[in-house]
């Protein structure tokens, strides 16, 4: 059986949090059990749509052994913090919470208008480039930016917000269309800059794609993460047939994508 999303108490004494986020987003702690230390997270408000992206998206690149800093949703009485957009129970309002890593992300490492080759190259050693490439295909997260990949050198690396997959925030499931080729990001900033054996990693990474998914059980890991608390039934299994619909194209649209000026 899988294991459920934690659900964690607020502390008081979070602050504000501004780098560059849209979201209302503080750094707190939370509670996690008697007799455990507190957890230092970034704490952000997000209607149910996109926090249900955020947890079904962290679920399933947990799911394919990616690096995703423990999540949690946590729970805040109107004393503790003015969360707006978040579901409520009672007293409580809900937001999605993920532990700080003290890894600071891709856009902290150089001040500029390009990405050093440093950072490249770094990237392209990492293990994990493939997945992550071919996931965020499969997932249609439109937004993976140099703000949320978290990078501390060698392969300290992890992905974190996944509120942008499914095409956005706001999607509609009558739009949600398995075979378009919708926007990876790491096409842009990232596979211009590879070579052609790096860019066979990811393109490797793609095909094997359809593979790893008929593996993985959907609706019990959208039903783990709480996802499916947070939607309409119809919304849920639209967001699990999409994704179960998909898996077999990323071959084709990912290994496109990852080869933007045509080394294949």
């Amino acid at each position: 059986m899988r294991q459920m999303t934690p659900i964690a108490s607020v502390l008081p004494g979070a602050t504000p949090y501004k780098d560059g986020n849209v979201t209302d987003t503080w750094l707190g702690q939370l509670f996690v059990g008697k007799g455990k230390p507190p957890v230092h997270a970034i704490l952000k408000d997000l209607p149910p749509k996109e926090l249900a992206n955020e947890l079904f998206g962290a679920a399933l690149a947990t799911a394919l052994g990616l690096p995703v800093p423990p999540y949690f949703i946590a729970a805040a009485t109107s004393s503790v913090l003015p969360v707006r957009k978040g579901p409520s129970r009672g007293s409580y309002k809900f937001m999605f919470a993920t532990e700080r890593q003290g890894t600071p992300p891709l856009k902290r490492h150089w001040t500029g208008t390009r990405i050093p080759q440093r950072l490249i190259d770094a990237l392209a050693r990492w293990p994990g480039n493939g997945t992550a490439f071919a996931f965020d295909t499969w997932v249609a997260n439109v937004d993976r930016n140099l703000g949320n990949i978290l990078f501390g050198g060698g392969t300290d690396i992890w992905l974190i917000d996944h509120g942008q997959c499914l095409t956005g925030p706001n999607w509609v499931a009558k739009n949600l269309n398995p075979s378009e080729s919708y926007k990876n990001k790491l096409a842009l900033w990232f596979c211009p800059y590879l070579d052609k054996p790096r860019t066979s990693v990811l393109i490797a990474a793609c095909s094997a794609m359809p593979t790893h998914v008929k593996a993985l059980d959907l609706t019990a890991i959208a039903q783990a993460s709480r996802a499916l608390d947070l939607l309409t039934e119809s919304d849920g299994a639209s967001m699990i047939s999409f994704l179960r619909d998909r898996a077999p194209i990323v071959p084709h649209v990912g290994s496109r994508q990852a080869s933007p000026y045509g080394l294949f």
